[in-house]
Parts: C-alpha cells; structure tokens; sequence
C-alpha cells in the first residue's frame, strides 16, 4: 500500500458554496472532510498523498496539511488553466477544465497506481477499508468504490449524479443524470420519465487506477466534441466511459453500503456536521485528528 497514491481533486473554486468548501471545517475537532479522509486513508496503510490544487490556494493546504507531514508524504499539483495543448487555450477561461484534467496535471507526480477522491466528498471508514481490500487483492487492477444512490441523496433538493451499470462485478457505462431528487420516497430524474429504486451503484469519484490510465487521457479528443471553451468541463467519468467502450480498461465495480455526505451547497453544512458528529461518539474518529488548530478559510 505504501507504493499507491492517494490523489485529492480539491482544485473546485466552491461557486455555489461561495467560498473554498475544501477548507470548512466540521465536527467537535473543527475537521475538513479532507483531513477525516487522509485519517481513513492513513489507517489502512496509504503514506503518499498527491493534492490537486490553484496555486494560489497553496498557502491554505500547507497549513492544514503540514501535520501530516509527520505521517504522510504530501505533494502539490496545480490545475492550471494554460495546461492545455497550445490550440485549445483560451485566454478568458476562469474556471478550471473539469475532473479529468485534474487528474492529467498530477500526471508527473503518479509514478504507480492511485486512488482518486474529491475532496469535498466524506467517503467513511467502511468504504475506505473496502478500497484497500481491493488493492491488497487486485494491485494490477481498476476499480470503483459505487455508493447505493439512496445513500448520497440530500433530503431536500436535487443533485447531478452518475448512475453505474455493471456485467456482473465490472463496469459497463456510467449514465450521468444531472438533476436527480427524493421527494415523498420517489426518486425521481427531473425533467425525464426515469424513476429509481433507491439501491443502484452511484459514482462518487473514489476509484483506483493504475497509471497506464493516464496516457490514455487526451485533451484533444474532449476538445473535438466542439465544446464551448469558456465553461465545457472535461469530466473524469466520461473519459473512463470513453476508454471502456474501446476496451483500453476494465475497471471492477466495488458496492459499498457506506453513507456518503458532502458539500456543494451551504445548506449541506448542518448534515456534514451531524454525521460526523455522530460518527466521532461512536468512537469512529478521535476528537482531534491532526492538528489543533483549523486554517482560516478564504472566502470568494
């Protein structure tokens, strides 16, 4: 496990939250989700981290990660909006080109396989000792840890999520829906005439790939498409899809019965807060993980 990275997607710029959503803190230690996921990690025996990141956010993580030094080996990659092949830069982009290429500007620091999380995302115990099975099992493998959709649904508006459909344990397709809702126990798409059980495989990037997978990764292709330069995004889940219908990687579908929660909106804050809250008296976490004192966070 020492030879496997973990990589942390935390490059978002928190728009809809309205300021840096990776730096909030939660639960009775003042916690980000990033530090109770690195403390999962950390337990099951992964020492490297690799945190995706805007440069000028760097100060931040370097306050809230440096306890981990003494535990972790941490390194920056900086999403970066000229990383681009010089035909497809656009000088008036503000936002960042999306999951996928988070993942491509860590490609000089991946140097063996590696587990992607968000780190906005509190994955939990369950799901991380699930993950690490897999690995000692599987080290030349993909996978995909999936949550039951009805497990990362908030209670009162919708959310955009990608389903998963598997051939027995492997994954076939990931069908994004972006605006998914529970409503008087109905699960329902918004704005399609598709409604769901409650118990299918739901991506919340937590996968595990080997680094082969990265000169797999092509900008070009996502810029083909004719997307709009100014907001297009080149996600992670469709460049997987892309490379699963050229049979280039069979990634191995991992169901977890884990509860998810994360942060997209403000009101997302009070729920974050009451799991971990409950999770630290049931002795899941200490009070204090790493460090005593949280980061200011900056606000946009």
């Amino acid at each position: 496990m020492n030879s496997v990275s973990v990589l942390v997607l935390a490059a978002g710029l928190g728009s809809r939250f309205g300021g840096l959503k990776q730096l909030t803190t939660f639960g009775p230690g003042e916690h980000t989700i990033l530090e109770y996921s690195l403390f999962d990690a950390h337990r099951l025996g992964f020492r490297r981290v690799v945190c995706v990141i805007q440069e000028i956010h760097q100060k931040f993580f370097n306050r809230l990660l440096a306890p981990l030094k003494e535990h972790m080996e941490i390194e920056f990659a900086y999403q970066r909006l000229d990383d681009v092949p010089v035909e497809i830069s656009n000088p008036h982009r503000t936002k960042p080109w999306g999951t996928a290429h988070a993942v491509y500007s860590a490609r000089d620091h991946l140097h063996a396989p590696f587990v992607i999380i968000n780190a906005d995302d509190f994955y939990g115990r369950r799901a991380w000792a699930q993950m690490a099975n897999f690995i000692r099992q599987t080290p030349s493998g993909n996978a995909l840890v999936a949550f039951r959709l009805d497990h990362t649904l908030p209670p009162d508006r919708p959310v955009a999520r990608g389903i998963c459909h598997a051939n027995g344990d492997h994954l076939v397709k990931i069908e994004e829906f972006s605006r998914i809702t529970r409503s008087n126990g109905t699960i329902r798409a918004l704005g399609r005439e598709e409604c769901f059980s409650g118990d299918e495989p739901t991506s919340l990037n937590f996968w595990y790939l080997q680094r082969e997978v990265l000169r797999e990764m092509d900008f070009k292709r996502f810029f083909a498409h004719g997307m709009n330069l100014m907001e297009a995004e080149w996600m992670l889940p469709v460049t997987i899809q892309d490379l699963l219908d050229e049979g280039k990687i069979r990634i191995t579908v991992v169901n977890t019965q884990s509860q998810w929660v994360g942060i997209t909106h403000p009101d997302d804050v009070e729920a974050v807060t009451s799991h971990i809250e409950n999770a630290t008296r049931s002795g899941i976490y200490p009070k204090e993980i790493w460090r005593t004192k949280p980061p200011t966070c900056p606000q946009e």
